[in-house]
């Protein structure tokens, strides 16, 4: 092991073991509804998950927002021909997957896939996605927008390495 990396991981587990327990590692990303409503988010009552304008939610404030239980994809081994039904209101308990209760009471419905294949297909966790269910990167856009700080880090790391 090099010994920049030997320093770094040094840090890192100075850090986390200063960290009280339960408490999260991240002081950019809410993780419970407390901490999504205290940042000012509308939270689910049924998961917890928060309402996150999108973009295109901003320009069209008319269009219904899902919350968006995760902001990047869920990898699920999918069998073909297998009927299953993608939550689009992000309120159910079972994410990807719809639990018949989530989408009570609102105008969105389950979408139904039918894959062609069997294999591990990624579905979008912020449902914002152009491409429902399939997940294209837009939760890591929608990322970027909750977390301006650490995106910037990010692609400036990226930027610099160039």
């Amino acid at each position: 092991m090099s010994l920049m990396r030997a320093v770094t991981k040094g840090r890192i587990q100075l850090v986390a073991s200063r960290l009280p327990a339960g408490s999260r590692s991240s002081a950019f990303m809410p993780s419970t509804p407390e901490e999504w409503e205290a940042a000012g988010y509308e939270t689910s009552k049924k998961n917890g998950a928060p309402k996150i304008y999108s973009m295109w939610n901003r320009w069209f404030p008319y269009e219904p927002v899902p919350f968006s239980p995760k902001l990047g994809p869920y990898i699920e081994y999918v069998e073909k021909d297998h009927v299953y039904y993608w939550c689009s209101c992000g309120e159910s308990v079972t994410q990807p997957w719809c639990d018949n209760v989530g989408c009570e009471g609102t105008k969105f419905k389950p979408m139904v896939v039918i894959p062609e294949h069997s294999r591990k297909q990624w579905f979008c966790g912020s449902k914002h996605s152009p491409t429902r269910p399939e997940f294209n990167g837009t939760c890591w856009s929608v990322w970027m927008d909750v977390n301006t700080i650490p995106a910037a880090g990010v692609l400036f790391g990226i930027h610099s390495s160039l």
